[in-house]
């Protein structure tokens, strides 16, 4: 197969690639990551580079090369590492795990930790709890590493309804757990045979793929969740990172476009006991909201992502560095 030659500016790297592919494959394989909002199907127009001599502008996810390229990369078209928050209120909650129950040969001296892992569609937050007191021993995070399909929700369902592009989701998802779980691990020094549970809240998108379940049907109307129950899952089947007889709890969904975070969230603020009229937002790529008492509950969901991560609008962009994250007046 015929090969060309393509030269990055102003990053000074060339590769080799083989005719056919696309600018946006040939950026990748010389390590230089672009905005890709839509998963590279051409509708975000966030990848745009140009071509030199002639300063033509094109889509990198869209232009094939059949020629020798010089490609000059504006910084608006690059992906920048993302801000993103570790750290909230703490709440003092009564611990009561199940693993004794689950487990009876365990020792109860035994110094057991679970793992709270909060999968975002852009961001992936995962905190390390010590199971005899519920404090938090270490916090971390990174960005979803799904971001290269797609930005948002329904670029992901479209991802996922291809060719093996589940799969890949999936694997993606699964590794970035576990690579989580290796930092908490580092840092405190706790062995991660020591954790035994781990809790999983998202939207029911990120649920489904986390679980493997199918997800065309999310795309489209009705958008019907596969499953909204809570699951429960061996950490060793689900190549969980933890001891392998360990159980991942998957939090229970409201619908196909409200999830297990906000499920979450209504817990954690204790809107089961809320007596007066209580509204919980969750702002996120899938923004949703929850209004009501602990008699009755109402939930909402609606796009909020391009708000966010600046996705099909020309005014806007991510929380990277540089990005205004403040304004004080005096």
């Amino acid at each position: 197969m015929k090969h060309f030659t393509v030269t990055f500016r102003p990053q000074g790297r060339r590769i080799s690639i083989h005719a056919g592919a696309t600018i946006l494959e040939a950026a990748g394989q010389a390590g230089i990551i672009l905005n890709t909002v839509c998963g590279g199907v051409g509708t975000c127009g966030k990848c745009q580079v140009i071509l030199q001599p002639g300063d033509r502008k094109v889509l990198a996810c869209r232009r094939r090369i059949e020629e020798n390229l010089t490609v000059e990369v504006p910084s608006e078209s690059q992906f920048f590492e993302q801000q993103i928050l570790h750290h909230g209120v703490d709440r003092q909650i009564e611990v009561a795990p199940s693993i004794h129950d689950q487990y009876p040969d365990l020792k109860a001296a035994e110094h057991l930790f679970g793992v709270a892992v909060d999968i975002g569609t852009t961001t992936v937050v995962a905190m390390l709890i010590d199971l005899a007191d519920g404090s938090c021993r270490a916090t971390a995070a990174v960005e979803n590493p799904q971001i290269r399909c797609g930005d948002d929700v329904v670029s992901r369902i479209a991802y996922a309804s291809g060719a093996g592009g589940l799969d890949e989701l999936h694997e993606a998802i699964i590794s970035c757990v576990n690579d989580l779980i290796e930092q908490l691990c580092r840092r405190t020094a706790v062995a991660a045979s020591h954790i035994y549970e781990v809790t999983v809240a998202g939207n029911t998108t990120m649920n489904h793929i986390f679980l493997k379940f199918p997800v065309e049907q999310l795309g489209q109307a009705p958008y019907k969740a596969w499953s909204t129950k809570a699951q429960d899952r061996n950490a060793g089947v689900m190549q969980i990172a933890i001891n392998p007889r360990g159980n991942v709890h998957v939090i229970e969904s409201i619908a196909g476009f409200v999830g297990s975070d906000i499920t979450a969230v209504a817990v954690a603020v204790g809107m089961d006991k809320a007596e007066g009229m209580t509204l919980v937002v969750d702002i996120g790529t899938n923004g949703e909201i929850i209004l009501g008492t602990k008699d009755r509950m109402y939930a909402a969901s609606c796009a909020a992502g391009p708000a966010l991560e600046g996705a099909r609008i020309s005014q806007g962009g991510r929380a990277v560095e540089g990005a205004i994250e403040a304004v004080f007046v005096s």
